[in-house]
């Protein structure tokens, strides 16, 4: 972690005032005024959509308004391709330009950015023409320097190479690529990997085996008082792929932490941080009042996390027709005590066995001698981390503070035999000593899963763990999530899963899921099935 951030503070600080010509290699933006000559000129990521440089519309910005144009207005997409011709122009003897050509998910190929894709196409001509010559001319052979990287469907490309998309891709070290070649022997080992086996020939896996080491300790207590951070045992319940990838191995990753909050939004249109913040918004508002307010008001209007103009007034009535059904739900539930009194926030601190728990407990309110709570969801369906984490919470501050502590669950979560687990949870309702083995067996299972990952994908296992119908069982309404439909996207897709589920896959051909899956969405089940009401009705799966 220390070098990442000095190599991240080192790249952040290089800027226009640095000296262009320091000898050896030089590394830059395209800026204006730098058509000097170089022996070799690489231009990196001339890719679809990234250049030449969109120009955004933004509502302050009135050169962007459909019909405002001028002549002598800038225009960035003409700039880059002046930058481009630029960077032509100063290479003497090679020229490197590169681009994705396909696409790291899919394999679908991509398309180069309108520059060089005019670029080759001229290439393209060109070596037909000089192809068309060497014909007329009697040349039995094309020459060598043409047929190096030759595509079937289509004519020579003497000037064209197809590198893999990683540099641990088995073709860089087969000779199938004749033309590309790697030499890295960490690459070669993870290539042969993925080729099959690993180095002792077994079936390689991003975790093969448990990772040495204790679970997480409070440096500043020591190993030997065994702390355990209740928000980091939460976050795991909730997300157990991110909380290992982020907590144990310390993968800072964008698709970890979700889209960041820019500095303005000028664009038009609603970011991810904006709904949230508007959710939440909403939320305090219900929570204080009672009631969602029937128009945007200006203090949020302003708050620098919405976009401009009608865009926010229809973000927020979209919004806000969501959660009003949710409010009216949350009514008829018995939550009138809770409006407009104060959350409070506990402090927790919990012993059990050799492990000491602690944190805070949020969001509970105090009414009729006692303290509440709501976790809700504006999602139409409870996910089964979120509900774990949500009774887990409650339990730790029954066992270590306020034993009289209730919570409401909403939307509710249906398990399998049609129990929910979602009315108000009384304390009668689970007893001190099943609270703690509860509590002991979450415990334990954070501590195992700090070695090797708990392969418990949220969707899947929400899916998995839901009831029956007669036209689809929960297995295949788990199958469905996992692979994704034209709907939805899959999730094993998702970034943490891709990597954790790699050489021990969730699901084989025949549609039928893991052992190590299965243990684990049995264990939530039954876990959540302790807080359950009576069942309903009976599904088989």
């Amino acid at each position: 972690a220390p070098v990442r951030e000095a190599l991240r503070t080192a790249l952040a600080g290089g800027g226009s005032a640095q000296p262009f010509l320091g000898g050896g290699i030089t590394v830059c933006g395209m800026v204006p005024a730098r058509a000097l000559p170089f022996t070799m000129v690489c231009v990196l990521g001339l890719n679809e959509g990234e250049f030449p440089r969109v120009d955004r519309g933004q509502g302050i910005d009135l050169m962007q308004a459909p019909g405002d144009w001028r002549r002598g207005d800038r225009s960035q997409r003409d700039e880059d391709r002046y930058l481009f011709l630029e960077a032509l122009m100063s290479a003497r003897q090679t020229l490197h330009l590169s681009y994705w050509g396909f696409n790291p998910r899919t394999s679908e190929a991509l398309e180069p950015s309108a520059p060089l894709a005019q670029l080759m196409g001229w290439l393209d001509t060109a070596t037909s023409r000089h192809a068309s010559a060497l014909a007329s001319a009697g040349s039995a052979t094309v020459p060598a320097a043409t047929t190096f990287l030759a595509r079937a469907d289509s004519l020579p490309q003497p000037w064209r190479i197809e590198h893999p998309l990683q540099p641990f891709d088995p073709r860089a070290f087969d000779g199938s690529l004749p033309d590309v070649a790697a030499f890295d022997i960490r690459q070669r080992d993870a290539a042969a990997a993925l080729a099959g086996s690993d180095a002792r020939g077994e079936t390689f896996r991003f975790v093969d085996a448990p990772l040495s080491g204790t679970f997480p300790v409070d440096a500043a207590r020591g190993p030997a008082d065994r702390s355990l951070e209740l928000r980091r045992v939460l976050d795991w319940l909730r997300e157990p792929g991110r909380a290992f990838l982020k907590d144990t191995l310390e993968l800072e990753q964008p698709w970890l932490g979700g889209e960041a909050a820019s500095g303005e939004p000028l664009d038009r249109q609603l970011t991810r941080p904006g709904r949230k913040a508007l959710e939440a918004a909403l939320a305090s508002a219900f929570w204080n009042t009672g009631a969602l307010p029937d128009v945007l008001p200006s203090s949020w209007r302003h708050s620098g996390l919405l976009p401009p103009g009608d865009v926010a007034d229809l973000a927020f009535a979209r919004v806000r027709d969501a959660l009003t059904a949710i409010a009216r739900q949350l009514e008829s539930a018995g939550v009138a005590p809770l409006i407009g009194q104060p959350a409070s926030t506990v402090e927790l601190v919990l012993a059990l066995g050799d492990v000491v728990l602690r944190g805070r407990a949020d969001g509970f309110v105090a009414a009729a001698a006692t303290l509440r709570k709501v976790a809700w969801s504006e999602k139409p369906k409870q996910r089964a981390g979120h509900a774990l984490a949500a009774v887990f919470e409650w339990s730790v501050l029954r066992l270590a503070a306020v034993p009289e502590a209730r919570l409401l669950l909403h939307p509710p979560l249906t398990l399998p035999d049609g129990a929910k687990v979602g009315a108000w949870l009384e304390p009668q309702q689970v007893d001190e000593s099943a609270l703690t083995l509860f509590v002991a067996d979450v415990i334990a299972r954070y501590r195992l899963a700090q070695r090797r990952p708990l392969l418990l994908p949220p969707r899947t296992a929400s899916a998995w763990l839901g009831p029956s119908t007669p036209k689809v069982s929960a297995a295949a309404r788990a199958v469905e999530t996992w692979r994704g439909n034209a709907n939805a996207r899959a999730e094993a897709e998702y970034s943490q899963w891709e990597l954790l589920a790699r050489g021990a896959p969730l699901l084989d051909e025949r549609g039928a899921f893991s052992a190590e899956f299965v243990e684990a969405a049995t264990w939530a089940r039954d876990a959540l099935a302790v807080f359950a009401g009576p069942a309903r009705k009976k599904s088989s799966r």
